[in-house]
């Protein structure tokens, strides 16, 4: 009975916060010598508040040497169809492209930071960290039944945290790498610099190693920092917009308090409708690109490639599809859920007012009219579900199948 009460408990309880604890607390652990990113959570109060800004001076010094090597990245890719540079070949390319999007994509999590409207976006999160926790202590009517159900049920999601977990050493390796076998950026903007033999003194090289250790090492771990976290938020979240959904959906039988939690909902999520597109595209897009790169990588390179040299790909090539292959299913039932709501409600409300014409449910049946789908869409156009997900993955695969066989590796 005291194991039953615990779990009702947690059931009742602020999703997130009980999904990412452990998880960002382990990040924390990882990236500790970076201080503290610039949104923290109050355990106290159950909501998230932003630091001091005269705090955020490790930030920023990071968040410049992200923007640093993306533009070395970008040099390198766009110098090399001038200077046609003999050591570098198509490995190089797939790595400096990854490189972009990975810094790209750090860059945009700190674009999200520095924006001037941060306050505003951080309390509607704490709304709907609020609402979530109103929805779930309703859901413990039927707990008892529920956990009785569900506790042998295996958690995909739960699994998918604790192998996220190895991400936290794929920036440790990257740059090992990259330092060892010269695969980075600043690499190559320094050969560019100093190319001919007399600058080739031991005096020099070392000096040219330091300068890149104390570019690399900031700025993968604020990349690593700032990726990891952003994935296990994002998949959380559209965990808990599913359940949420559902909830107000099957659960929520009174017409007034489901009006009441729904155009709470809406409201936030209008008001962090642009982010949420924005997080969707980059994430997508890069995801999909460096999915990809790493595939053809560790298919073609094997055989080719060093053991240390193709470890150290297969390891992120296997990160990168645990995402990918995680995501685009829990996208299509969060689509699923969103779409279904609102013809669900519309006929519960219609069929209310047949069997007893009131008033009251009247003007329920004429509001119901007015609900729509949550707006959770792939670069403003697209809306997640069923069709989108099963067309990404048809894609990726295509193109895969494309990359993998009309391209050799050229070492």
């Amino acid at each position: 009975m005291d194991h039953d009460f615990d779990e009702i408990k947690l059931l009742g309880s602020n999703m997130l916060e009980t999904r990412l604890k452990k998880p960002l607390r382990i990040l924390g652990k990882f990236y500790k010598f970076l201080g503290k990113f610039p949104i923290c959570w109050n355990q106290k109060e159950k909501k998230i508040y932003a630091i001091p800004k005269q705090k955020w001076i490790p930030y920023y010094f990071t968040t410049f040497t992200v923007v640093g090597t993306l533009f070395t990245c970008v040099y390198t890719i766009i110098t090399q169809l001038f200077f046609k540079r003999r050591s570098f070949n198509v490995l190089h390319a797939c790595i400096l492209t990854s490189g972009v999007a990975a810094f790209y994509s750090t860059i945009a999590v700190s674009i999200a930071v520095f924006e001037s409207n941060l306050g505003a976006k951080i309390s509607a999160v704490n709304q709907y960290l609020q609402l979530e926790a109103e929805l779930y202590s309703r859901k413990r009517v039927a707990t008892k039944k529920f956990v009785e159900k569900n506790r042998n049920t295996i958690d995909i999601f739960s699994i998918f945290l604790d192998i996220l977990q190895f991400g936290n050493f794929l920036p440790y390796l990257l740059l090992f790498g990259c330092l060892y076998w010269g695969l980075d950026g600043p690499y190559w903007v320094l050969e560019d610099i100093a190319p001919n033999s007399m600058y080739r003194e031991t005096s020099t090289i070392f000096i040219f190693l330091i300068i890149r250790i104390l570019v690399h090492i900031p700025c993968f771990w604020e990349s690593g920092r700032s990726i990891l976290g952003s994935i296990m938020v994002l998949w959380s979240v559209i965990e808990s917009v599913t359940k949420v959904v559902k909830i107000l959906t099957y659960d929520v039988k009174n017409t007034e308090t489901f009006f009441r939690y729904y155009s709470q909902l809406s409201i936030l999520c209008n008001w962090l409708e642009n982010s949420v597109t924005r997080v969707f595209l980059i994430t997508i897009s890069f995801g999909s690109l460096l999915f990809i790169q790493w595939t053809w990588i560790c298919v073609r390179g094997f055989g080719i490639l060093g053991g240390a040299l193709y470890c150290m790909f297969l390891n992120a090539a296997f990160l990168i599809s645990v995402g990918v292959l995680t995501f685009l299913p829990m996208a299509a039932v969060m689509g699923e859920a969103i779409a279904e709501l609102p013809k669900i409600k519309r006929l519960e409300m219609r069929r209310k007012y047949y069997d007893l014409k009131t008033l009251a449910n009247k003007v329920a049946m004429k509001k119901g009219v007015a609900i729509q789908p949550l707006k959770f869409q792939y670069g403003g156009f697209y809306p997640m579900g069923k069709n989108f997900s099963r067309n990404t993955f048809g894609n990726l695969m295509e193109n895969m199948m494309a990359v993998v066989l009309l391209y050799e590796m050229e070492i």
